[in-house]
């Protein structure tokens, strides 16, 4: 097909899908109760442009621009009225992404160019005035931070790879005093920081580094390797870290064989797997896409008899092998697209050279890896899937995963975005046109296109917030109220409660029951997901009754009995009593 032919194809086939969309947007009308669309997207809002997205504060928070401010940093509560403008960074039809957020704490850090100070560190908490640059860490226009985003928390601090002169990395509390230069030289801005039980691993193309915070804890772990920076070629099991790497061949050739590695952060601890692919061509690629699932690593590797197929590891050379020939022969199954994980599943697109590339699921073994749906049937027009879209909060609520389908002219109807439960039942389309889901907040899930945010409730009982009431000794106390704005729930027989149906943002919790006192009077929480934990101490309020028993004379009298209920007291010589 001749390249004019292929252009013209791809326009008609976006005009259809936009003129689709056009007439099914009375279908996403706004509407002020999300929850009547808990069966369709809610259309929330109209931009030019979307970049980075994150949870924040119980928030949707992202960067797009509208077409009127440029660039700037939004957030949105799930219904129309509630996306709003948080602030401009860079005003003009020429303004730049924001890029890299970070949540540490009550801080939302970001990168950003404000056509001043270049490609800088920001800060927010969420709020007009509380938004603003951390440090000109390279003073002037030039940009301290590269196209990467090299950013990772670690111990409620902020680390970063950035230039002030060098490459280095740095550290950052959010004031321009607690962020510094932590090392200098060994790194470059495509380089990956990743974490995990208290220590920060940098990966560049040739070493591998790690830290502890600290610039003497920032120590060389082993050089002389060949490693794609990819995020997705890293992955952590059982406290080791894998990846897609090599040892270079010698000093003047950069080159290597891409397969398995694996380190535990001492140089004797970091070597190769297994060499999947014996001859002098690698067996992982760009994009392996290393997923842990319990305790087996899947990715895609090649080696060099069955194409690039579905494998998994156990972290030995035995225990890493080819999970099933989806695609026999020598052609590839697998195209570089993530793998998902979903409830102990793993999902991925994959092609059996009958279907096209469809959606597969696996459990680990050969027989449990099968098609979930042969979304296009007609064997001329095969589907052609796209990445999975899903995001990491997203697979913690284990109900849901969404991809977008690239069917053909022939089959526009399919084209577009689909969610499945993993069943053939349960895989559906959403949206007449190519979109990703960011991020979900207590069951609702927030969705970008090229122009358009939408939400979509999966869970109506949204946020819930629990915890115990209990006394002095641990006891469970029963017939407590527990309030979070309009919503209360009471205590059971062994003081548990459970508060749901919350929409996400800020609350202050309260207990109360007559004749007792309940410590601490309140707390506030943010709620951006399902909120446990929060307990109360109830103490049981004591009073005491006294008083004097005399006789005619004004003498005490002794001996006499003073009940209060099942209580009582007995007179002392002198009359008195106390209850």
């Amino acid at each position: 097909m001749h390249r004019s032919q292929q252009h013209s194809r791809f326009f008609i086939r976006r005009l259809v899908a936009l003129l689709t969309l056009a007439f099914s947007v009375t279908l996403l009308a706004p509407s002020p109760d999300p929850v009547a669309y808990a069966n369709e997207p809610l259309l929330l809002k109209t931009f030019s442009q979307f970049s980075r997205a994150t949870v924040f504060r119980g928030m949707f928070f992202f960067a797009a621009n509208d077409g009127v401010h440029g660039f700037g940093l939004w957030r949105s509560d799930g219904t129309p009225g509630g996306t709003q403008l948080v602030r401009v960074i860079r005003h003009g039809v020429g303004s730049s992404e924001i890029l890299g957020f970070r949540v540490v704490g009550d801080t939302l850090f970001f990168v950003a160019d404000d056509g001043v100070h270049g490609f800088e560190l920001w800060r927010s908490d969420g709020t007009p005035d509380g938004t603003t640059l951390v440090r000109d860490i390279r003073p002037g226009p030039v940009s301290a931070f590269g196209g990467n985003e090299t950013l990772a928390v670690m111990n409620n601090t902020l680390y970063f790879i950035a230039n002030s002169g060098e490459v280095g990395l740095w550290r950052s509390d959010g004031t321009y005093e607690g962020t510094f230069l932590l090392r200098n030289g060994g790194l470059d801005h495509w380089s990956t920081l990743l974490v995990n039980n208290g220590t920060l691993f940098i990966a560049t193309y040739d070493s591998l580094w790690k830290s502890d915070g600290t610039p003497e804890g920032t120590i060389l772990v082993r050089d002389r390797l060949c490693m794609s920076t990819s995020p997705r070629n890293f992955a952590f099991m059982n406290g080791v870290l894998f990846f897609a790497g090599g040892e270079r061949r010698n000093e003047w050739f950069m080159g290597c064989d891409t397969e398995l590695m694996r380190s535990d952060g001492t140089p004797e601890g970091t070597f190769v797997v297994k060499d999947i692919n014996n001859s002098p061509y690698s067996s992982l690629g760009y994009f392996s896409y290393l997923t842990v699932v319990s305790n087996t690593l899947f990715f895609n590797a090649d080696d060099g008899i069955h194409g690039r197929e579905l494998w998994k590891s156990d972290g030995t050379a035995a225990g890493t092998v080819m999970v099933k020939d989806i695609n026999e022969g020598s052609r590839h199954a697998l195209y570089p697209t993530p793998f998902v994980v979903l409830n102990g599943t793993t999902f991925f697109i994959a092609e059996d050279g009958v279907h096209g590339r469809e959606l597969w699921k696996s459990d680990g073994t050969a027989a449990g890896t099968v098609m979930v749906k042969d979304i296009i049937t007609n064997d001329l027009w095969r589907s052609n899937l796209s990445s999975l879209s899903i995001d990491a909060n997203l697979t913690s609520l284990h109900t849901m995963l969404f991809f977008n389908v690239d069917d053909d002219f022939a089959h526009m109807d399919k084209f577009g975005f689909w969610r499945s439960d993993g069943t053939e039942e349960g895989t559906v389309q959403l949206l007449p046109e190519w979109a990703y889901a960011r991020a979900v907040i207590c069951g609702q899930v927030f969705i970008t296109s090229q122009t358009n945010l939408y939400t979509l409730l999966i869970d109506p009982n949204r946020c819930t917030i629990s915890g115990r009431v209990t006394d002095g000794a641990g006891n469970g106390v029963a017939g407590v109220t527990v309030s979070a704005g309009a919503r209360s729930a009471t205590t059971d027989a062994n003081g548990f409660y459970a508060i749901s149906g919350l929409p996400t943002g800020v609350y202050t919790l309260t207990a109360t029951r007559s004749g007792y006192q309940i410590t601490p009077a309140s707390r506030t929480v943010t709620v951006n997901d399902h909120l446990s934990g929060q307990d109360f101490t109830a103490t049981l309020l004591t009073y005491t009754i006294s008083g004097r028993v005399t006789d005619g004379a004004g003498n005490g009298v002794a001996g006499v009995t003073v009940s209060a209920g099942a209580r009582s007291a007995t007179t002392d010589a002198n009359g008195f009593y106390a209850i």
